[in-house]
């Protein structure tokens, strides 16, 4: 018998509140459970609530009760991926207590663990027809955030599988020299110049510059360029060839929150690299989250890259507690709740991410294989109702047919630089054209 799977993803479920039976509820259900396995990305730790916070978050500090995962499971989703710029928000401790509740309630995860190898090693999914992989990587971390191997003499510690990446800025040569000017005159660069002194720091390669911690190129044209860290290319590239000796198909996911330019709908050029690495390596698919909005999707060797599909659960305004790190960076009274500081931190905000229309709009993809051959993605568009009245706001839903083509115009703009046509259709969902081959 031909080997085939059908396959459906979402992006961020940052999801703090219990789900309610919500209208829309039933209708999403029944479209992911038409897949043989469903993909999340679990934007949150799961805690028992007791934990301090790490000295520095992924942006808000997020911990949700463990009963979540099982909403997400019961909404549709077979493996929530766990490994995000939210991970270590609440320390080592958070992690293990994530990950054990997961493994307590039997749901399989990946991307984060007690140890590198358990943090990038693939879940293996069963379908009726095959067997599927899935592995997670994050580019959005601190190095503290990132699990470390275990050595004969110390045990690993608990994180998340980092995709790493360097960044490098050409300048011409007359801002180059700027760069050096400003440099000696400020002592910017003394612990560096010490450091190299004493051997400890290795010498800037010719026609390079190092301006603190950044590196700067002399070139034409000036620009940002970046690059996949090697050692992560590699262990993910095993990892991929290790799963398809378990499984049929595999699915990277990455959360990534890096953008080239100065907006959130473009991939960075390292993702660019990276996910095409992983589909030349065996990977079936490559599913992106991040950026809080939808960035573009790119059929490569015949194989479906979505470079972010955005909000999937965004509950970032019900934060019921923060550290007090985060108050004294905002200037705020440590008395005041996690509600409380959101409010504030947005009456300064021009446009916060909890008041731009993208945030709340996403879609869905289902994604089919015929043996090795891409059949057809169909995307439901999906709307987080922003409009809704509190207990009902920022649950997806299946969008209504004037949001959905408009859902459908942005991901068709965005994903013309690949040449990826898509449609929207009567059914209610997009379609991506297929070439044949």
């Amino acid at each position: 018998m031909e080997k085939k799977v059908t396959i459906a993803a979402a992006g961020d479920a940052l999801i703090l509140n219990r789900m309610p039976d919500y209208p829309g509820r039933e209708e999403l259900t029944a479209f992911l459970r038409q897949s043989d396995v469903s993909l999340v990305n679990l934007e949150t730790t799961l805690t028992d609530g007791t934990l301090c916070g790490a000295a520095r978050s992924g942006g808000t500090w997020l911990t949700s009760r463990p009963e979540v995962a099982r909403d997400l499971q019961e909404l549709g989703f077979d493996l929530l991926a766990v490994g995000n710029n939210h991970t270590h928000d609440y320390g080592e401790e958070g992690v293990r207590q994530t990950v054990w509740n997961l493994r307590n309630m039997g749901i399989a995860h990946c991307g984060a663990g007690c140890t590198l190898y358990e943090a990038a090693r693939p879940a293996i999914l069963e379908a009726p027809h095959s067997r599927v992989a899935v592995l997670q990587v994050c580019s959005t971390c601190h190095e503290e955030d990132i699990a470390g191997r275990q050595s004969e003499s110390m045990p690993g510690r608990p994180g998340l599988a980092p995709l790493r990446f360097t960044t490098e800025y050409t300048v011409n040569a007359g801002h180059m020299q700027a760069l050096r000017e400003i440099a000696a005159d400020t002592y910017m660069n003394g612990w560096r110049a010490f450091g190299q002194q004493q051997g400890y720091v290795p010498e800037d390669a010719p026609g390079t510059f190092s301006f603190g911690d950044l590196r700067f190129v002399q070139g034409e044209p000036e620009g940002k360029h970046t690059r996949a860290c090697p050692e992560d290319l590699r262990r993910t590239r095993e990892m991929i060839q290790s799963a398809l000796l378990q499984a049929e198909y595999c699915v990277v996911m990455v959360h990534s929150h890096e953008i080239p330019r100065d907006q959130n709908d473009e991939p960075e050029e390292f993702l660019i690299e990276f996910a095409h690495a992983c589909i030349e390596a065996g990977a079936c698919a490559v599913v992106g989250s991040g950026t809080h909005e939808l960035k573009g999707i790119e059929i490569y060797r015949g194989r479906p890259i979505f470079y972010c599909l955005g909000n999937f659960v965004f509950q970032n305004n019900f934060v019921e507690r923060l550290p007090a790190d985060y108050m004294e960076e905002k200037g705020l009274p440590l008395t005041l709740t996690g509600g409380q500081a959101f409010s504030e931190v947005g009456k300064r905000a021009r446009c916060s991410l909890q008041q731009n229309r993208s945030s709340y709009q996403t879609v869905v993809p289902r994604f089919s294989f015929s043996g090795e051959k891409l059949t057809e993605i169909r995307m439901l568009p999906v709307s987080l109702q922003p409009e809704e009245r509190m207990t009902y706001a920022t649950w997806p839903a299946p969008a209504g047919e004037e949001e959905s083509r408009e859902i459908c115009r942005t991901l068709a703009r965005l994903s013309a630089p690949f040449g990826t046509k898509m449609e929207w259709k009567e059914d209610g969902c997009i379609y991506i054209q297929l070439k044949e081959e």
